[in-house]
């Protein structure tokens, strides 16, 4: 008898736990953000600006809404549109990225300030981001759970500047610069944040 009892409350327990993640997998379902709004909050007279994200479900319910700080506007980019890998949300606010969870919204972590304005950036396949910006780092190397890996501040060694586009190649990382001539820019550097080389190529129309 007693064995029958503790078999039955072995069974009810079962029964209760596969209930609890039926219902827990149908909520996480249910709440599964596809579609990310991003819009923007000017304050003209103090010349500054604010980003509001705001997540939805297919269904078009709205599941969470996340608020930048206020950041001073200039003439380039100091709250960039938003950008994903994964399930993280990526968004840059004067040179600090912010990650945000792509279900909840909820802040996953901050760096300080590394990636410039008007940013620039590549993901590997591990998640590692490779960011950079004008008035910044030209490349900075974050892993996904927010450590700075390492940065280069200026991987041209001062030939040039306004650093515009990161192409992750198979050995090495290259850092594309504008330039008002017909050349333009090529630094490389190794995955470790070495600085290999740079070159000028004719500019591709």
């Amino acid at each position: 008898m007693k064995k029958y009892k503790r078999y039955l409350v072995l069974f009810t327990a079962l029964a209760i736990f596969l209930s609890w993640s039926s219902q827990a997998l149908h909520v996480s379902a249910a709440a599964k953000v596809t579609k990310i709004v991003q819009s923007y909050i000017e304050d003209s007279e103090n010349n500054r600006q604010r980003s509001v994200l705001k997540g939805y479900t297919k269904a078009g319910k709205l599941v969470w809404t996340y608020k930048t700080g206020w950041a001073v506007q200039t003439e380039l980019e100091t709250i960039s549109p938003y950008f994903k890998n994964n399930n993280i949300i990526y968004v840059v606010v004067e040179s600090k990225v912010i990650a945000l969870n792509n279900n909840t919204g909820k802040v996953l972590w901050k760096t300080k300030s590394v990636a410039g304005a008007s940013v620039h950036y590549a993901f590997d396949k591990k998640g590692v981001l490779y960011i950079g910006g004008y008035y910044g780092p030209d490349v900075v190397a974050i892993d996904k759970k927010g450590k700075v890996l390492w940065q280069v501040a200026d991987a041209s060694n001062g030939k040039a500047y306004w650093p515009y586009k990161i192409n992750l190649l198979s050995d090495k990382i290259e850092i594309v610069y504008d330039s008002d001539s017909e050349y333009e820019g090529r630094a490389y550097v190794d995955y470790k944040g070495k600085i290999l080389e740079y070159k000028e190529v004719i500019r591709k129309n």
